[in-house]
Parts: C-alpha cells; sequence; structure tokens
C-alpha cells in the first residue's frame, strides 16, 4: 500500500511493515475447527509514507486554513446584523447593540445626529482591516478571541481611539503580566511608544524598567540596540531621558 501515490522510492519514504495473520477456511465459512483444517495465512502489508520536511509546514497550513475560516465570520449579513462597517475593501456586518454598549463613540454615531444613524454604514478606512477585524471579535461574545503581545500593541490604539475601555484594560494588563516576554529591542520601544503615545503611566513604568534589563552586553551597546528602533525616534524628549537615566542607574547597580 502507498500513501496517495504509487511506486515510490522506497530510499526517500520511510518504510512500515505490519504483519497481518488471518485465518482462511476451504470453500466455507465458520466451519468448526476441529473438524475442518485450519490455513493460517500471514500477510505482510508494505506502506510508504511522505516525508514532510519540516513539522512546522503542519501548524503553518491548519493556522491559514482557520485564519481563512475566520475572516469570513462577518462577510454577509445575518437576520440579527444591523450595522455595516467598511474598513479598505472589506464590509463587516456587525450589532448595533454591541457596538454602542462597548464604545460610547459608536453610540454617538449611531443614536445621534450623524450620518451614520441614518445609512447604517460606519467607514473606517482609516483603520487596518486586521485591527477593526480583532476588536470585532473581541466584542462578539460568541468568540474566544485570544490575545497576544502583537494583538496588543496593535488594539491599544484602536480600543482608546473607539473608547472601547475593556479591550484597553485587557490589552494593557496582557503586556504588563507578559513584560518579560517582551524580548527584543523593537518589541520593547513599542511598548514604551505605545505607553507614551496612549498614556498608560503603569504601561510605561514597566517598559522602561524592561528596557533596563535588555541585554547584558555594555550599556552602550544596550542603547544602540534601542536607538536603532523605529519607535525611539518618536518618543517625547522626557521620556527618552528617563529611559536613559533608569538604563543608566541600572548599569551601574550591576557594576
Amino acid at each position: 500500500m502507498y500513501d496517495n501515490d504509487t511506486n515510490r522510492d522506497s530510499s526517500k519514504y520511510p518504510v512500515h511493515k505490519h504483519t497481518v495473520e488471518t485465518t482462511m477456511y476451504d470453500n466455507d465459512t465458520n466451519r468448526d475447527s476441529s473438524k475442518y483444517p485450519v490455513h493460517k495465512h500471514t500477510v505482510e502489508a508494505t506502506i510508504y509514507t511522505k516525508i514532510i520536511a519540516s513539522s512546522k509546514i503542519i501548524p503553518k497550513l491548519e493556522e491559514e486554513s482557520s485564519s481563512k475560516k475566520r475572516m469570513c465570520l462577518y462577510a454577509s449579513p445575518d437576520e440579527f446584523t444591523d450595522v455595516v462597517l467598511e474598513v479598505q475593501d472589506h464590509k463587516f456586518y456587525f450589532y448595533r447593540l454591541l457596538l454602542c454598549r462597548a464604545s460610547p463613540v459608536f453610540k454617538a454615531m449611531l443614536h445621534s445626529d450623524f450620518k451614520e444613524k441614518d445609512t447604517g454604514t460606519i467607514l473606517l478606512h482609516h483603520r487596518p482591516f486586521q485591527d477593526i477585524y480583532d476588536m470585532l471579535r473581541f466584542l462578539d461574545p460568541e468568540v474566544n478571541f485570544i490575545i497576544d503581545i502583537r494583538a496588543a500593541f496593535r488594539l491599544i490604539p484602536v480600543a482608546d481611539e473607539f473608547g472601547v475601555t475593556r479591550l484597553r484594560d485587557v490589552c494593557v494588563n496582557y503586556l504588563l503580566q507578559h513584560m518579560d516576554h517582551v524580548s527584543t529591542a523593537s518589541d520593547i520601544m513599542n511598548c514604551i511608544f505605545v505607553a507614551e503615545r496612549h498614556h498608560h503611566p503603569s504601561l510605561m513604568k514597566a517598559a522602561i524598567g524592561r528596557a533596563s534589563r535588555f541585554s547584558s552586553a555594555p550599556y552602550h551597546f544596550h542603547i544602540s540596540k534601542l536607538k536603532a528602533t523605529e519607535f525611539y525616534q518618536q518618543l517625547q524628549p522626557s521620556t527618552v531621558i528617563e529611559l536613559l537615566e533608569t538604563k543608566l542607574m541600572d548599569y551601574r547597580s550591576y557594576n
């Protein structure tokens, strides 16, 4: 037997041999073995299975397939959807009640004298598709939305823009709890930048503390790696001073 193919080269594909013992009777079935001879035959089956170059292929394919399925969550209306969010070239069909309960900004759009109240359509072309999609999945009680570091960075600005405080708090708390897992210079500076831009002092303090512990290399090497990130140049001077002073104090305490 071959796995979805024939005449495979056994030198390239692992061989699994299985021995199957069968009991066969001569020209009849269910005979009494005490009266009729029993002939046992051993069948050896050789099965070739395809070698997968990397075990990472399987999770990646599953992830891509799962991602495509998730993209279809709000792609079409159902009997309960009553608002449309247009993001770039996508339309999301969602629920006014969920938007209004979570966001004072959406509530004002849909219940005050704004055009969205009459049209039932909210234009959000200034926001990336994935950010709005993840926010909707977070608001949907039927979806088990799982946050991670990258999503937290992206969603804090979205949550602040639309006043979705629950989403903002979840993202900030996640970063605070997983600060030791923010391991690259770019991610550390991104965390400081997000905290500064969106006024989260507790996150700022934790991120600067993480920056001071970043790498065991000499002080000047620490700073050069942090300065090389795109986020360093966008920080306010006061934040840069606090960062440098904290790192210098931490460096001196260990030397």
